[in-house]
C-alpha cells in the first residue's frame, strides 16, 4: 500500500521508519536499518551500527531545564547486550559521534526542543481531536468502540447518559454504556432485572448505584444524570450529585 500525499486537502507527512515486511517473510533477513532514536520526558538514546548511547534525565525539579549536565553513557551493544560495561571515558570520539546524530535524528523526527513540563502542564497542554466538542453524542448498537480523542469529554462536568432500550425478556441484562477502563471510567448496565451504574476512580474505589425495582417489560430511556456542584476545597477536585 502506499501513502497518499494529501487527505482531504491536507498534505500528510512521511511515515518513520523502515519498513519491517521483509523480517515476516525471512527472520534473517537484513531490514537495511541502521539507527532508531529514542526520547522520552527528557531522557535520550541513539542506536546506530551496533553502538548506543544514552542520558537519563532526572525527573524531579532539581533536573528541569538542565539538559546539559546530563551524563552520557556509552555502550558496544554488539558485545555487550547487557549495557553492563560503559565506554564514554574509553571512547569519547564515539560518544560525540553519537550525541550529534542525537540531535540530527530529533530534529528529523519532531524530538525537539527539549522541555521539561510538570504534570499539570503535561495534562493542560493542547491535544488533537477527531471531532469538534458538542453538547450531544449518538451512539448506536454495534457501533466500533470510540477512542477518547473522539468520544464525549465529561470529566468535571455535568452530564447525562441515556439509552433508548426495549426489554423483551425478564432475563435481559448486559451493558448499556461504558467509557474507560481498569484504571477509571464508568458503566451503566442491567442485571438480574435491575439497571445499574458503577463509577470507577482510579482503580482504588468504585461507587455502585442500583434502581430500587425491576424493570418492567417494553421500551424504556434508562440512564444516569450527574449535576456537578461545586469543587472540593484547595483541590481541582469536582464535587455532584
Amino acid at each position: 500500500m502506499t501513502p497518499p500525499d494529501t487527505v482531504k486537502g491536507i498534505t500528510q507527512k512521511p511515515l518513520d521508519g523502515v519498513s519491517f515486511k521483509a523480517a515476516l517473510d525471512d527472520p534473517a533477513a537484513d531490514t537495511g536499518k541502521q539507527t532508531q532514536f529514542y526520547a522520552m520526558l527528557g531522557t535520550r538514546g541513539i542506536w546506530h551500527e551496533g553502538w548506543f548511547a544514552n542520558t537519563i534525565h532526572a525527573a524531579t525539579p532539581a533536573g528541569w531545564s538542565h539538559f546539559d549536565a546530563d551524563r552520557w553513557e556509552l555502550f558496544h551493544i554488539e558485545k555487550d547486550r547487557s549495557q553492563c560495561h560503559d565506554l564514554a571515558a574509553e571512547y569519547p570520539d564515539k560518544l560525540e559521534e553519537l550525541k550529534a546524530l542525537w540531535y540530527s535524528e530529533a530534529a528529523k523526527y519532531n524530538g525537539l526542543p527539549l522541555s521539561d513540563l510538570n504534570i499539570v502542564e503535561t495534562m493542560m497542554r493542547s491535544r488533537p481531536y477527531l471531532v469538534t466538542e458538542r453538547s450531544t453524542y449518538i451512539y448506536y448498537p454495534d457501533c466500533a468502540d470510540v477512542g477518547i480523542g473522539a468520544a464525549a469529554e465529561i470529566r468535571g462536568r455535568s452530564f447525562a447518559v441515556v439509552a433508548d432500550v426495549t426489554v423483551d425478556t425478564t432475563g435481559a441484562e448486559g451493558v448499556l454504556f461504558k467509557q474507560g477502563g481498569a484504571h477509571g471510567g464508568h458503566v451503566l448496565f442491567i442485571q438480574d432485572g435491575r439497571l445499574h451504574y458503577v463509577y470507577n476512580f482510579l482503580g482504588e474505589r468504585q461507587q455502585l448505584l442500583s434502581s430500587v425495582g425491576p424493570i418492567p417489560l417494553g421500551r424504556h430511556l434508562l440512564g444516569v444524570r450527574y449535576a456537578r456542584t461545586g469543587t472540593v476545597p484547595n483541590s481541582h477536585t469536582p464535587l455532584g450529585t
